[in-house]
């Protein structure tokens, strides 16, 4: 059945093909070896969409998504090394690895133009990519993304208990405290689907792998080691100017972790930025109301977000050209 904004074939017209199987492409790049997943979508009304996740996601976590976005867009999940199932990456490899080995896999894949969103530890890759490479960025979506400095963040302490409980072998109380920090909303009601959304959350934490615990301290230290070697997480742009890629920055209306105030502010960096909340959502939003962020992803990317969708608060055109 064809999604409900997509005209059906009139009379005669030749059957629509049949949608392509997702695939899995390997790359390997300076000694690293690392996987994308690839939907195609036959009727693609945009550039492919690269997806990143957070730090303990992998390509297949974004399964439910492809089946939304592969209605519009060839959709690429990828574990960048250090994420996922993709080779462990020293710390010192920061994200500026992380973008040249995504450039890599572009050019392998023969797509010079991408939009990119990136959700949460995959929002800062995903920003670190368009800084490095604008011209290979057509849109930019940051999800669950506040101004990306440790000291500016207030989730930093919680990050670095959160660290010390699994440094210490603490894993039952890691698990409730890292399910109560990316769960915990405020001024929002909460749903049947945020209620579930956090028992998931729990039970992936307690069932956390060695490996998979290993590479989330990796990538926590990583961030660290770039901040004290480098004074900042994220290279930003070469000329020093504010970013100039579309860019659009959102976060759940309830969300603790990455504030919408921070999430806001942060609107300052771009030269074309579009702010918004998802309503009665926190920082899973995208878990939380998957329709409704998939939704509001396609208007994004195809270039129909003119009017504000009635599950967000008010589309701000903001960045450092002003309110528009």
């Amino acid at each position: 059945m064809p999604p409900p904004d997509a005209a059906a074939p009139g009379p005669g017209a030749p059957p629509r093909p049949a949608p392509a199987e997702p695939h899995v492409v390997e790359f390997g790049y300076r000694g690293y070896r690392y996987a994308a997943r690839v939907s195609p979508c036959a009727e693609a009304r945009t550039e492919p969409l690269l997806v990143l996740g957070g730090a303990l996601q992998s390509k297949d976590a974004w399964r439910l998504h492809e089946m939304d976005f592969a209605t519009w867009a060839t959709t690429v999940a990828i574990d960048v090394p250090g994420l996922g199932d993709a080779d462990p990456l020293p710390v010192h490899h920061g994200l500026d690895f992380h973008a040249d080995a995504l450039r890599h896999a572009l050019d392998r894949l023969a797509m010079p133009s991408v939009n990119v969103l990136g959700y949460s530890y995959g929002a800062l890759i995903a920003y670190q990519l368009a800084c490095a490479f604008p011209g290979r960025v057509a849109r930019l979506a940051l999800a669950g993304m506040g101004e990306p400095e440790p000291e500016q963040a207030e989730d930093a302490a919680e990050i670095r208990e959160m660290a010390r409980l699994l440094q210490d072998g603490a894993w039952d109380a890691f698990a409730r405290r890292a399910a109560d920090v990316l769960t915990r909303t405020t001024g929002i009601t909460r749903t049947d689907a945020s209620a579930a959304v956090q028992l998931l959350v729990h039970r992936q934490f307690t069932t956390l792998s060695a490996d998979r615990t290993r590479q989330y301290l990796a990538n926590l230290e990583r961030l660290k080691y770039a901040y004290e070697h480098r004074g900042s997480w994220i290279t930003g742009p070469a000329d020093g100017a504010p970013l100039a890629v579309p860019t659009l920055l959102f976060t759940g209306a309830g969300d603790t972790l990455a504030t919408p105030e921070r999430v806001r502010a942060f609107t300052a960096a771009f030269a074309d930025a579009t702010f918004t909340t998802v309503r009665d959502s926190g920082h899973l939003a995208l878990l939380e109301r998957r329709a409704e962020c998939t939704d509001l992803l396609r208007r994004f990317f195809t270039d129909d977000l003119a009017r504000t969708p009635g599950y967000c608060t008010a589309i701000e055109r903001l960045g450092a050209t002003g309110r528009r």
